[in-house]
């Protein structure tokens, strides 16, 4: 008579427990990350936006993005909920300064109407470098006569 081979008893409960638990956190890990992918798609596609970097204060989750239109610059904050945008004409900036660290940079946009004035935090400096240029291009552009 052949032997009947019993059945493992498989595995303890306690590695069942912990198989689900990282199954669990894996799968929050992803819809985490997909979120955060969601949400930080550049806001616009015809000037292309410059990205603040994650690894400054304020910028971890959601970095604020940066984009120059003909006509003003455009600030824009993501949220979970929503996102904050702040924009100002190309002939209401009187001026454009870069506070540059080691890596970053800092860029102040101030104004002529005596508002206060608009700080983008956070952005590398050759990044910090080519907004200033794209603004400066945009002021020509605006101040030009029509041909």
């Amino acid at each position: 008579m052949p032997e009947l081979i019993e059945p493992k008893t498989g595995v303890s409960l306690s590695r069942r427990i912990l198989r689900v638990a990282l199954l669990g956190l894996v799968l929050a890990l992803l819809a985490f990350g997909g979120i955060l992918f969601l949400f930080n798609r550049p806001f616009s596609s015809s000037p292309p936006t410059l990205t603040a970097s994650r690894l400054t204060v304020g910028n971890r989750l959601f970095p604020v993005q940066v984009a120059v239109f003909p006509e003003r610059v455009a600030l824009h904050k993501p949220r979970f909920f929503g996102h904050m945008e702040n924009s100002i004409s190309i002939d209401q900036i009187a001026s454009v300064k870069i506070q540059a660290s080691v890596v970053f940079a800092d860029v102040v946009l101030d104004t002529t109407g005596g508002s206060p004035p608009l700080v983008i935090h956070g952005l590398f400096k050759k990044d910090a470098e080519t907004l200033r240029e794209q603004i400066t291009a945009a002021r020509e552009n605006r101040r030009k006569p029509p041909a």
